[in-house]
């Protein structure tokens, strides 16, 4: 049969969306995560200044 193809280029249109759209959730799952990083870092050493503190009162 010779047919024509057109959908691989639908296909890989959809590809490269979908690689775009990865790349996108990957980006703010890693900039979220840094984040809850410096937060949990912060905390600790709020937490350990008032204690200090706390203590020497």
């Amino acid at each position: 049969m010779n047919t024509i193809r057109v959908i691989p280029f639908a296909v890989e249109a959809r590809r490269q969306q979908s690689r775009k759209d990865l790349l996108d959730i990957l980006a703010t799952v890693q900039f979220w995560r840094t984040r809850a990083v410096e937060f949990t870092f912060l905390s600790t050493i709020v937490f350990y200044i008032g204690f200090e503190i706390a203590r020497r009162l």
